[in-house]
């Protein structure tokens, strides 16, 4: 595969990644299920874009040495590639997220019901 499609696959997986934890963030923040104006949309975006990538960076630099045993192919010296830590934390981000917005609905809908 072509060094750039893998990139752009990347980029693509961080930006979505950042919309599911700005989406999450909202909803745990306001209580709402949609944005309220493309500008507040647009904050929560880039602000779980950025947190999403700085957190992929220190995802890869605290594991990517060790990532190498785990990796199917064989990778030239001591380094992981870092299109494969950034969608290995991406699809970890976005999976905690959704957990994240499950058990807060959830414990929010049974708390009300036990609130007698």
């Amino acid at each position: 595969m072509p060094s750039n499609m893998n990139n752009s696959r990347t980029n693509w997986l961080l930006a979505f990644a950042g919309l599911v934890v700005g989406y999450v963030r909202m909803h745990i923040q306001y209580h709402r299920y949609s944005f309220g104006s493309f500008r507040e949309f647009a904050g929560h975006w880039f602000a779980g874009y950025v947190a999403v990538g700085i957190g992929g960076g220190i995802f890869y630099a605290s594991i990517g040495p060790l990532m190498r045993r785990f990796h199917g192919t064989p990778i030239k010296g001591n380094a992981t590639p870092i299109d494969d830590a950034l969608i290995a934390w991406c699809l970890a981000v976005i999976l905690c997220a959704l957990a994240v917005l499950l058990l807060a609905d959830m414990g929010a809908g049974h708390a009300e019901s036990l609130g007698d």
